[in-house]
């Protein structure tokens, strides 16, 4: 993730914190795999985001359906990142999950878009979360 230049890490960002647009940007500007990344990390089941996840494994992205995993709370594919060396990605999940030494580690680092990128994450997945039980945001009332 780090041979990212900052505009597509915010686009990402954006992608997976819900925004369609700019997952459609990330397509078609040549970053199937954030898009994937995003809209598999956007869905709360594996079952939901089967198709991106698949597209990361057929393509050889393995590290990032771990990620994507890992972020659902798989133990297996956390274990599977840092058992292949993947230390940036745990970095990522464990700021994910608000572990103080990864935040504080990214901010050293000048990384704090990261912190950002989890932190919207974080919120979108829980704005979901929260919609599921008000049956004013059900789609077959759209």
């Amino acid at each position: 993730m780090l041979k990212y230049p900052p505009k597509i890490l915010i686009a990402f960002g954006e992608a997976a914190a819900g925004n369609k647009k700019i997952l459609k940007w990330l397509i078609d500007n040549s970053y199937p795999e954030l898009a994937a990344v995003a809209d598999c990390i956007q869905s709360r089941c594996k079952k939901c985001g089967k198709e991106a996840f698949d597209w990361l494994i057929k393509y050889n992205y393995h590290q990032y359906a771990a990620l994507c995993d890992s972020i659902r709370g798989n133990e297996d594919a956390y274990s599977w990142l840092k058992k292949n060396k993947f230390d940036f990605l745990i970095i990522i999940i464990d700021a994910f999950f608000e572990e103080k030494e990864a935040i504080d580690w990214l901010r050293k680092e000048d990384l704090d878009i990261f912190v950002i990128i989890t932190q919207k994450i974080k919120m979108f997945l829980q704005k979901k979360r929260n919609d599921k039980g008000d049956y004013h945001k059900f789609t077959f009332w759209s």
